[in-house]
């Protein structure tokens, strides 16, 4: 019996060992979860940036301005600045500078702020308004590449082509890695510094030479970012044709034409004109079925385009063809008058008689 009762004293004693073990394991886990942080709160501003970047931007703009409606909006500031960038994106100009200067109200000195509404201020044509708030951005972060890169823009539609230059110089050079500060200094240099040789002679040659290297150079980095970016291709392809580099016309605007209806598409007169230069381009390496099968895709979209009409009678008088040439070279000359006069002579010359009829007696 005494055994019998130590027994079981001893398994009473081991079954609350076990259950004060227990106990404190419970506690210490206890103690574990509350030292955690509570799970943090989403912010309007948050959610908002979250539904952007999945290109839910339409939502994103909602839950702001219902933020800042309601009047509890703790981070007004940042709340004010990111509405106004997404109202650009989504081409609302005039609530994009509201909320741009609400913004400066808060903070002055914000330079994302003041470049935002440097640029909606430019696209409600408020030019002047629009480059003293990029100085004002500038003067605070003087190599801010938003605000190069826009004031670089405006100062060229202000005709200020030599103080564009430079701003759109110092955007490429301080944002390296942006592929659009590349891409408007070279379109900025192709529609002012590189010049056609047969249009300018003398120092065209060395002045085309500067221009060209460094457009080749600014669409190449590009286009190492994105191989099929179609307006770098199209740009790229126009610059080859200016100097005469027809080889690489050719492969740069096949390239920019087969990505034409890919992940970045262009407006039909933008596609047109990459047709038109790859035209160009095969008529001057005499290669003139190709030329002549560019020039009829271009003049089946834009009948009226007068040069098409004459490249078209050069292709087809390329190869000796004078009957088919002189219809093109006709059509040319009624579109734009004297256009075609020169080929009319040398159809002359070649013994198309109907070509003499139609070389105007005076002009």
């Amino acid at each position: 019996m005494p055994q019998l009762i130590f027994q079981n004293s001893v398994q009473i004693l081991r079954a609350q060992i076990c259950v004060a073990a227990a106990l404190i394991l419970c506690a210490s886990s206890a103690l574990v979860c509350s030292s955690r942080p509570a799970a943090r709160t989403a912010t309007p501003l948050a959610d908002a940036r979250q539904l952007d970047s999945a290109g839910r931007t339409g939502e994103a703009i909602q839950i702001l301005e219902q933020s800042l409606a309601a009047g509890n909006d703790a981070r007004a500031l940042a709340t004010h600045r990111y509405l106004g960038y997404l109202l650009l994106n989504e081409g609302r100009w005039r609530a994009a500078a509201q909320h741009s200067e609400a913004a400066l109200r808060l903070a002055p000195g914000d330079v994302p702020a003041q470049v935002n509404l440097g640029y909606a201020l430019a696209r409600l044509g408020s030019r002047s308004r629009a480059y003293f708030h990029y100085q004002q951005a500038l003067a605070v972060d003087p190599q801010n590449g938003r605000a190069l890169l826009f004031s670089g823009q405006l100062l060229e539609q202000m005709g200020r082509i030599e103080d564009a230059e430079r701003r759109l110089r110092a955007a490429a050079r301080t944002t390296p890695a942006n592929p659009e500060a590349q891409y408007e200094l070279a379109a900025h240099l192709i529609r002012h510094r590189l010049v056609s040789d047969s249009s300018t002679p003398g120092s065209a040659g060395k002045h085309n030479a500067i221009a060209y290297r460094d457009i080749v150079r600014l669409l190449r980095a590009v286009l190492a970012q994105n191989a099929e970016f179609t307006p770098a291709l199209q740009l790229l392809a126009y610059a080859h044709v200016q100097v005469g580099s027809y080889p690489d016309a050719v492969r740069v605007g096949e390239r920019a034409l087969a990505a034409v209806a890919g992940p970045h598409p262009v407006d039909a007169v933008s596609a047109a004109a990459i047709e038109f230069n790859l035209g160009l381009a095969y008529l001057k390496r005499e290669q003139y079925p190709e030329a002549r099968r560019r020039f009829e895709t271009i003049i089946a979209r834009y009948s009226e385009t007068a040069r098409a009409h004459c490249l078209l009678g050069d292709a087809f008088a390329g190869t000796g063809d004078w009957e088919q040439a002189l219809p093109a070279y006709n059509e040319c000359q009624r579109l734009r008058p004297g256009t075609a006069t020169v080929r009319l002579r040398q159809a002359c010359t070649a013994g198309v008689r109907e070509a003499c009829k139609l070389i105007p007696e005076k002009e």
